[in-house]
């Protein structure tokens, strides 16, 4: 649920592929971790 949440809050800030959401559970910390996705090279 929580990485659904904050997929769906960085799709609502702006431009779509800046950022990723993902599953990183941590003791201690949120279990969504947030990042810059990196750039595709063709």
């Amino acid at each position: 649920m929580n990485l659904d949440f904050l997929g769906g809050l960085l799709e609502g800030m702006g431009p779509r592929g800046k950022l990723d959401a993902r599953l990183a559970p941590e003791p201690g910390y949120c279990c969504v971790r947030i990042s810059a996705r990196e750039a595709v090279t063709q």
